[in-house]
């Protein structure tokens, strides 16, 4: 069975045709503005309207194509009214160009729903094309990340990962910021072991330019957070079935350590886009890079600071979440102290992370690897500073990161941790 799908025609609609336009916009909004500085934002507040009453007809008869086609001959009048030196056209027929470019006939000789087993879409779909490739090139990346630095990274088996898209009438996230786009994990228990649905969700109605630069790191946050949870295990351990694999949103481990790395991995990659270090999809536009990566420090920054809601249960929550960034980031340090992995303190911190991420435990058990680092790493200053027994453990604590540094399996080490604590 195939177990991908995606948002429902009329969202798709709407999704593409922004998609195209922000694109384009963003590729000439200089030039566009030298020739009427109103002219863009006249346009846009031309284009989006047009898109979102798609939401409203429901025109399921009409191919997404056909819509497309539809939207930039009705455009041309527009465009040309608040653009008409001459060489404004060829910018037009570059828009254009991309509309007529997406042929639903070249997919499908009939009209994709998006429902669960459609394959047109979900393979090769145009209409999400730019997405699917993002897609693509965070897995790739991500796969590359666990095969160099996990030691227990299985070569075999491994759950396979797949893209779809939602919908959502609301903003799909709780986080109080107009980014009206998220992402989740679904997990399919499918023979060997199992498949990571990944999903970006859309509140097209409000979906905006600045929407999409969140989405590599969103990407980047269930590929390296999420996808490859709790896959090794000791012999005959079935992922999703020993224990479920169900997601809570506040893990501290999960949406606060693995989001850290998350985050480190994806600005890191920006870099090296920027300094012409590493090739990215088309669909990322290098000359944008800057917005990527505030998009990328903006929405942690956002998670992160959630931990002062007023709520007792959303206070707690929250700050679980707060307590993930904290362990790792105390750990990282600890790794920049340490001696044997001071020079190589980025490639220990990934190891230990995806290790941690890899082994079989529950959603529990993942929960203490923060608590118990955050609470033994709290006083990294001076031992004068310590009490005895503080000194006592992370003395305990630095010989059981010894013993894995040293080769000792990484079960081991959680084994020690639990021990120091309990």
């Amino acid at each position: 069975m195939n177990h991908i799908s995606h948002a429902k025609l009329k969202h798709r609609k709407a999704i593409c045709a922004k998609t195209i336009f922000f694109k384009w916009l963003s590729g000439y909004e200089i030039e566009l503005a030298r020739i009427n500085p109103k002219g863009c934002s006249a346009i846009t507040d031309w284009w989006v309207p047009r898109c979102d009453n798609e939401l409203i007809k429901v025109r399921d008869n009409v191919t997404l194509s056909h819509f497309l086609k539809e939207l930039i001959n009705d455009f041309e009048a527009q465009y040309n009214y608040y653009f008409q030196r001459e060489n404004a056209i060829k910018y037009f027929n570059i828009l254009k160009s991309k509309v007529h470019a997406i042929d639903c006939n070249k997919c499908s000789p009939r009209i994709c729903d998006g429902s669960i087993g459609d394959n047109d879409i979900c393979s090769e779909g145009q209409c999400f094309d730019s997405f699917i490739k993002i897609f693509y090139w965070t897995k790739k990346i991500t796969l590359e990340k666990y095969e160099k630095y996990s030691l227990i990274f299985p070569k075999k088996n491994v759950p396979d990962l797949i893209f779809c898209t939602n919908s959502s009438i609301k903003k799909p996230h709780e986080i109080d910021i107009s980014v009206f786009i998220a992402s989740k994990l679904e997990f399919v228990d499918h023979p060997p072991n199992g498949i990571s649905r990944i999903v970006l969700v859309f509140n097209t109605g409000s979906l905006s330019r600045d929407c999409l630069y969140y989405i590599p790191y969103m990407l980047f946050h269930e590929c390296v957070a999420h996808a490859y949870k709790s896959t090794v295990g000791p012999k005959g351990y079935k992922r999703g079935k020993d224990f479920p694999l169900e997601h809570e949103p506040y893990n501290p481990f999960d949406e606060g350590w693995m989001d850290y790395v998350a985050y480190r991995i994806i600005l890191k990659i920006l870099d090296e886009i920027w300094r012409e270090k590493r090739d990215c999809p088309d669909e990322i536009d290098i000359s944008l890079i800057e917005k990527y990566k505030n998009a990328t420090q903006f929405i942690l920054s956002a998670r992160e600071s959630q931990q002062n809601y007023v709520a007792d249960q959303e206070s707690a929550d929250y700050w679980n979440r707060y307590l993930g960034y904290g362990a790792a980031r105390r750990f990282e340090r600890f790794l920049k102290k340490f001696p044997g992995t001071k020079a190589l303190s980025w490639n220990y911190f990934l190891q230990t992370s995806f290790d941690f991420n890899l082994l079989a435990l529950n959603n529990k058990q993942k929960e203490k690897i923060p608590e118990i680092i955050y609470d033994l790493l709290s006083a990294q200053s001076t031992e004068e500073d310590l009490s005895p027994e503080q000194i006592e453990r992370l003395r305990r604590f630095t010989d059981a990161f010894r013993k894995y540094f040293e080769g000792a399996p990484i079960y081991v080490f959680f084994d020690e941790l639990e021990k120091i604590v309990y």
